[in-house]
């Protein structure tokens, strides 16, 4: 359940020479729980440098998702540049808004005992790590050049991204790339403009380990992620959630339930162009990283976060057992496609 609460939302505010200093700060929050009674859910980090600062939004995943994070940094850089805030009324639950699009859901078997018993231990195993982040960031002129060759194969940056990735990944099993890839349901309520909670569903793109076609490899992926967008194939995720995680659910089953979903290579999470503005009143924004998050076991899981900003896309990648590299060698392989 949410509980309403008055406890102030915490902040903390730390000098540092540089904007640029982010990244360590971003892995010791990763690794650093939250309270949820008495909440809130969500902290904030303000970094002061000479040049800038740098604003840090922490959120818990039950409440946020990285678009709704996006929506609440633009409310913010309004308050901010002195613009009065609209009050927005409550969102309708997810569960009633996706049931009223789709048709025909599908019902999903429950999990076994012998499941949950062998994913609540590896669920545990997460939990001797630690955080690891690291950034890499696209000029303007390589940005559209990407943008560009993928609309001219039929693909977009995330169907290439992904494909780029399945270059350096290892197999999940079966000779198969296997990577998560969270969509964004909002669109389907039609709540993209104003909506904050969590709006998202599981894609899963698969890609032959032994494939060298990387535009082909591309377009499937697309093509896969857009089944996963279907009112009928989202209802039927929700109807599994509901029937494995029941409100009166333990944590352990919790955990569990996660850590029992197919395993993949990556998670990569692509919140796409950011409607954000470079501008608001006197202040400038410029450059948005995100998300940066961890997710459940295996612990050499890769999880990537994309987004476009002022015409540069960013990558920021997080892994307990980060495989050196990654994103200068995605980048590569992204580079010679477009060559």
């Amino acid at each position: 359940m949410f509980c309403r609460t008055n406890h102030p939302i915490e902040l903390n505010v730390l000098p540092v020479d540089t904007v640029a200093d982010w990244g360590r700060v971003v892995e010791s929050d990763l690794s650093l729980p939250f309270s949820t009674f008495p909440g809130p859910l969500m902290r904030a980090t303000v970094l002061r440098a000479s040049d800038g600062a740098s604003i840090i939004l922490k959120f818990h995943h039950a409440i946020v998702d990285g678009l709704s994070g996006t929506r609440i940094l633009h409310d913010l850089m309004r308050a901010l540049a002195g613009d009065r805030l609209e009050v927005l009324p409550p969102a309708p639950l997810l569960e009633e808004m996706i049931a009223s699009a789709a048709s025909q859901p599908t019902v999903i078997e429950k999990m076994t005992s012998h499941d949950i018993a062998k994913a609540s231990r590896a669920a545990q195993e997460s939990e001797k790590f630690a955080a690891n982040v690291a950034i890499a960031e696209w000029d303007q002129e390589e940005t559209g050049r990407l943008l560009r060759f993928c609309k001219e194969n039929g693909t977009t940056a995330h169907g290439a991204i992904c494909a780029a990735a399945a270059r350096h990944l290892p197999a999940s099993g079966a000779n198969v790339i296997r990577m998560h890839c969270p969509i964004d349901l909002s669109r389907m309520m039609r709540s993209e403009t104003t909506g904050c909670g969590v709006f998202i569903g599981a894609g899963v793109a698969e890609i032959p380990a032994a494939s060298r076609n990387f535009w082909k490899d591309a377009r499937c992926t697309v093509d896969d992620l857009r089944t996963a967008r279907s009112p009928e194939v989202a209802a039927g995720m929700l109807q599994r959630i509901a029937a494995d995680m029941p409100p009166t659910a333990a944590k352990d089953s919790v955990a569990a339930f996660f850590a029992s979903m197919p395993q993949s290579s990556a998670v990569i999470s692509n919140l796409g162009v950011l409607p954000l503005a470079v501008e608001y009143g006197s202040l400038k924004l410029k450059a948005v990283w995100g998300p940066a998050m961890l997710t459940n076991p295996p612990a050499d899981r890769q999880t990537i976060g994309v987004s476009t900003f002022a015409g540069k896309l960013r990558m920021v990648h997080q892994s307990y057992a980060p495989i050196p590299g990654l994103l200068e060698s995605i980048r590569e392989t992204l580079s010679a496609s477009c060559a």
